[in-house]
């Protein structure tokens, strides 16, 4: 049953479709023998080449805006959703009505895979946001790149701010001031 209706997969012509992802235009997958089978359905080159256009317009604006619509529209939609399931009256509800219940929860889980697909491609937009404008600075050191990532997850993780990731010994010059960071955002994004 998990396979029918709870791939991930299920929802991949949703992303591509949402953001013009010109690489794919679908994820499927096939069962054989309790075995997931998955690929990419590339789209024809021409429709590849249209979508582009798109898709770089379109992701840097998700990117930026993102944080603020997940705390405004999508995290309370998630906790409205858990709330109906969660306090669902399952004891006192007829046969007819835990059948709605489950398709209920069917499309709960469709539409947080659609949010979750929004949120790891605007992540994935500010990955490369972000090293555009670091890696000016650094020339084509890619290690650079991923050590400044790893760090700041870290001291995300750990509950450190900036100042306390430069006193944990972070390099001085390396960083780039916050309206450095603000002017080269502002250039990517206009």
């Amino acid at each position: 049953m998990w396979f029918d209706i709870g791939g991930w997969w299920l929802t991949c012509d949703y992303m591509y479709r949402r953001f013009g992802v010109p690489f794919g235009k679908d994820w499927v997958a096939k069962n054989i023998e309790g075995y997931v089978h998955q690929r990419r359905r590339p789209r024809d080159p021409k429709e590849e080449a249209e979508l582009r256009s798109m898709h770089n317009m379109v992701m840097p604006v998700c990117a930026d805006k993102f944080l603020g619509w997940w705390h405004r529209r999508y995290l309370p939609e998630i906790q409205r959703n858990f709330e109906y399931l969660d306090s669902f009256p399952m004891d006192s509800s007829s046969l007819p009505e835990l059948m709605i219940l489950l398709e209920d929860a069917i499309d709960i889980q469709e539409r947080h895979f659609r949010l979750h697909w929004m949120l790891n491609l605007a992540q994935f937009q500010s990955s490369l946001t972000f090293e555009s404008l670091f890696r000016p600075d650094r020339g084509r050191d890619a290690q650079g790149v991923g050590r400044t990532d790893s760090r700041l997850g870290r001291g995300q993780e750990l509950g450190l701010g900036a100042r306390s990731l430069e006193a944990e010994g972070g390099r001085q010059g390396e960083r780039r001031d916050q309206a450095g960071l603000r002017q080269g955002k502002a250039q990517t994004t206009s």
